[in-house]
């Protein structure tokens, strides 16, 4: 029998000056792309202030 997944943890991260995705993707071992998808982003630029949803698991 498979060991269980455990369920993903939900974050908000709000931007700050001079963050960048990669920066935040890289902070909370996540894909630059995940970040994309799980806050519908068609730019890999963000604002300071910004909220971002990111996935922990």
């Amino acid at each position: 029998m498979p060991a269980a997944v455990p369920a993903a943890v939900q974050l908000v991260h709000e931007v700050q000056a001079g963050e960048t995705l990669a920066s935040i993707a890289a902070a909370y071992k996540v894909s630059v792309r995940d970040l994309l998808t799980w806050n519908r982003l068609s730019s890999n630029v963000v604002k300071a202030g910004t909220r971002l949803i990111v996935y922990l698991q």
